[in-house]
């Protein structure tokens, strides 16, 4: 009796021995052959025939494909039929060594479990499809071998950055995303409120010469009894609403107060009364986490930051998101040359992870996407990065140019901000090999950044890259609390809004400096993507915010 019972049980351990789910990352590596496993995926390609069946699988974990090999006498003959390009499948089965010309092993199939059918509709399903065809299907695109690439590549970017911070003794510092001071001072800014926006002032109390054009454009709100609006908006759409779309009355019921609260507007004169929002305060989402980086860099000796920033910039150009993930690294204690050493140490280190840790994404990539993708990132790595002031690069720019080089935007003169197709050149054409820029025309800088001892140009540190331009935004702080306070003062800006900012150049203040690097650039030079919007799960641009 108790034989009968150890044989039971171990029969049902087996059973769960063959029900657990084997990666086929893990399946393509492992060389115990001979053993039932089980495999978890959504089909790539379904071949039939009389005597065989051949399904490749893939799961997400690898690139690659596992061949699911089955006899199609042993399966039911419509579960077969239902096995289409998408569909979510169980296999269960013996791992075998593969007679097949590039793949190690397969799986003689046993059992098969339909989870999800794909039907003959399925937008991924063709092969060939533009790119700008799998922006609309976002949500889907994730599953091809194209997007799958590149998010595991994504993944590991993020663990190199934070495995290089903690390597090196920086502290993962968290900065708000909402807040009420504008790190850039450019004002575009996604203002943040749960006031009511329906009592608007009258288009004479409106002051526009702050606006994006500088003047009045089409309103959020139309004058008349119409509906609301949205055409105008960033993302042209109405976004998580206040009002509905129809002519019933507002719904307040989803309000964060579940009730109509004091409008955004006052009704007198006075400018917009912030009293009664949510932060007593105009709010809004921030473009950089580096002010408060700074806080954390003069306590803490070396922070980092590493989160999502938002500017509402209305550009529709292939390297510019309106939501994007930016990496911020504050140090006390540093110089400029210390500070290019960081940066270049940094995104050579970055792209050395790639190479070692996503070998066969890449290699993937660079025989679909961009032949040169891989000798481009060893290139970063064999070369030091030139470093150069702006006037020598203006004058080799300037210098070009009347050799002959066409450039869209002329190079005009000295003080103008460089545009991507200049910094390309220096790069691409001129030293082929990264370029740190520094000392730039203050007038095209940030109020935070030093001044250096001729007044016109500031200690900023920026690294350029080939097929990108600007990659890195660094800089030298201002340290000294009068030499800020005068910089807030002749732009214009509110010295109220900055008073904490301050504080820290008034109460032990220190030499430090940062640099912002945008996740999303990174993510495009190393896996050789042409547009931004196609190294981010969830773009968001100016008229979409879909998901």
């Amino acid at each position: 009796m108790w034989r009968k019972a150890v044989a039971m049980y171990e029969e049902f351990i087996n059973k769960l021995a063959i029900m657990k789910r084997t990666k086929v990352v893990d399946a393509l590596s492992c060389t115990d052959f001979g053993k039932d496993i089980n495999v978890r995926g959504w089909v790539r390609s379904h071949r039939s025939s009389k005597a065989v069946d051949f399904i490749a699988l893939n799961d997400g974990s690898t690139i690659k494909n596992i061949q699911i090999v089955v006899d199609p006498t042993t399966i039911d003959a419509d579960t077969l039929k239902n096995i289409t390009t998408g569909a979510c499948i169980s296999a269960t089965g013996t791992l075998v060594e593969s007679q097949g010309k590039g793949q190690t092993s397969e799986v003689q199939c046993k059992e098969i479990e339909i989870y999800g059918l794909c039907p003959s509709d399925y937008p991924m399903q063709k092969k060939g499809q533009s790119f700008e065809y799998m922006r609309k299907y976002a949500h889907l695109r994730l599953r091809t071998n194209t997007f799958g690439a590149v998010f595991r590549i994504r993944h590991n970017m993020a663990i190199a950055i934070h495995r290089y911070f903690h390597e090196h003794g920086f502290y993962y510092f968290h900065t708000p995303l909402i807040t009420g001071s504008d790190c850039e001072g450019a004002g575009n800014m996604f203002q943040v409120t749960t006031l009511d926006l329906d009592r608007v002032a009258k288009s004479d109390e409106v002051d526009y010469s702050a606006d994006f054009s500088g003047k009045k454009t089409k309103g959020l709100y139309s004058t008349s009894d119409d509906p609301v609006d949205y055409s105008a908006d960033f993302f042209g759409k109405k976004t998580k609403g206040l009002y509905s779309t129809s002519d019933d009355p507002v719904d307040y019921s989803a309000d964060f107060f579940g009730k109509k609260t004091k409008g955004l507007y006052s009704t007198s004169d006075d400018p917009v009364d912030y009293s009664a929002d949510f932060f007593g305060k105009k709010t809004h989402l921030t473009v950089s986490g580096q002010l408060e980086g700074e806080l954390g860099a003069t306590s803490l000796g070396a922070i980092y930051t590493f989160g999502p920033t938002f500017r509402a910039e209305n550009s529709n150009t292939p390297r510019h998101l309106a939501e994007f993930w930016m990496i911020e690294p504050e140090v006390a204690f540093i110089d400029q040359q210390e500070l290019m050493d960081l940066e270049e140490d940094f995104i050579k280190y970055c792209v050395r992870w790639a190479l070692e840790n996503c070998k066969d994404d890449l290699e993937f990539l660079n025989q679909m996407i961009d032949k040169e993708l891989i000798a481009r990132l060893e290139g970063v790595l064999k070369d030091t990065f030139v470093r150069l002031t702006y006037t020598e690069g203006f004058e080799i720019l300037k210098k070009a140019q009347e050799d002959g080089v066409k450039f869209e935007f002329p190079v005009a003169e000295w003080g103008m901000d460089l545009s991507s197709e200049h910094e390309r050149y220096l790069v691409e054409e001129h030293f082929k090999r990264p370029v740190i820029m520094t000392d730039y025309p203050s007038q095209i800088k940030s109020f935070y950044m030093k001044k250096n001892e001729d007044g016109k140009t500031m200690q900023g540190t920026d690294v350029l890259f080939p097929r990108i331009g600007e990659i890195i935004g660094g800089s030298v702080r201002e340290e000294s609390y009068e030499k800020l306070l005068e910089e807030i003062h002749n732009r214009g800006m509110k010295e109220e809004v900055y008073d904490w900012y301050l504080d820290t150049r008034k109460y032990g203040t220190c030499p430090h400096g940062g640099f912002g690097l945008g996740f999303e650039r990174l993510i495009l030079f190393v896996t050789g993507m042409q547009n931004i919007r196609d190294v981010i799960p969830f773009a968001r641009t100016p008229k979409n915010a879909e998901f």
